[in-house]
């Protein structure tokens, strides 16, 4: 944090009390209640604010059931974890296999009832990097759908997905920071 930011706080706590005498112990003592406030409140820590609810197909919702094996999920459009918002569609690195990353693309948000927070994913090829493109090439594999809790995704940040001009069959994504 930067030092005038910090240094403000104590600023105006010293304008608002009026107190000048044992100042910096007057300070202490304020700044470390309002530390205990904010850390004893029950939304300080929490990380994962859902979106809105989304109407999906029944077969998929039992799809989603049975790869949960839990009988209430509720499937949501977007989450956003630590400020980091996901949607649907978006790309994340499920692994590294060999120097690649293998990408996948959410199809689904889903909460069990244990509030677990899963992505219900497919998974893409990676053939190669494109130093031209400063992306990673795709291809697409037969679409079968797992899932992977959101906390395993290695790059925490989510990426786009492009369309690849040179081939009508392979996409390309681009991160936008070194991901090995």
């Amino acid at each position: 944090m930067r030092f005038e930011a910090k240094h403000s706080y104590f600023k105006r706590v010293n304008q608002a009390t009026h107190n000048h005498i044992n100042l910096t112990y007057s300070l202490a003592l304020r700044h470390q209640r309002h530390q205990l406030y904010h850390l004893s409140s029950k939304n300080y820590f929490s990380t994962i604010e859902y979106g809105n609810l989304r109407k999906i197909n029944p077969d998929f919702l039992d799809f989603v059931r049975m790869i949960t094996a839990d009988d209430e999920v509720v499937v949501y459009s977007s989450i956003e974890i630590n400020s980091i918002c996901y949607k649907i569609d978006d790309m994340i690195v499920k692994s590294v296999v060999d120097s690649f990353p293998i990408f996948a693309q959410i199809k689904s948000i889903a909460k069990t009832k244990e509030c677990k927070t899963l992505f219900i994913i497919q998974c893409f090829k990676t053939v190669q990097f494109c130093q031209f493109k400063m992306g990673y090439i795709l291809e697409n594999v037969e679409s079968v759908y797992t899932s992977i809790e959101s906390n395993l995704t290695l790059y925490p940040f989510p990426l786009d997905l492009y369309n690849n001009n040179d081939s009508a069959d392979q996409k390309i994504v681009v991160p936008k920071y070194p991901l090995i």
